[in-house]
């Protein structure tokens, strides 16, 4: 069975973030990951180890090259890297929203929450609105899985 080869652009250097992009290589897929620092010795190392399907760009590189793109930051930074990223650069694009807002900073969570707001939800806000755009938010809520999944279009 002949896969289509995709262009996936992952907001995110991180251990998820590099974890997914080594996926999507694997799987023949095309992959820039955008950091603020897309040349650093550990994101060339990375490149190096995942084979020529894999780059390192900016944020706005990474968004306008991927025909689907990932959200893999850390959930406080969701915000500044769709910035950085440009929201116009989401426009008829698949996201993969997989970042998480749990908060670890007081130790292991005892309970958690039932939803947590996406920028999809938010989808209101000024700097944000993404055209025609799907979403698929996926998390871990401790050692369960959500996935929650909406169509945005203006």
């Amino acid at each position: 069975m002949d896969v289509e080869t995709m262009k996936v652009g992952i907001l995110g250097s991180g251990d998820v973030g590099r974890a997914l992009g080594k996926g999507f290589v694997s799987r023949q897929h095309e992959v820039k990951i955008a950091s603020r620092t897309p040349n650093s010795e550990k994101l060339m190392t990375w490149v190096n180890q995942v084979g020529r399907n894999a780059s390192t760009g900016t944020f706005a590189d990474s968004a306008a090259f991927g025909d689907i793109i990932v959200l893999a930051t850390n959930g406080s930074a969701i915000e500044a890297a769709i910035d950085l990223a440009k929201p116009q650069n989401f426009n008829g694009k698949l996201v993969i929203d997989v970042t998480n807002q749990l908060d670890f900073s007081r130790g292991p969570l005892r309970e958690c929450c039932i939803h947590r707001q996406t920028l999809w939800d938010n989808a209101s806000s000024a700097s944000f609105h993404p055209q025609e755009s799907s979403s698929v938010s996926i998390r871990s809520r401790t050692r369960r899985w959500s996935i929650q999944s909406s169509r945005m279009s203006k």
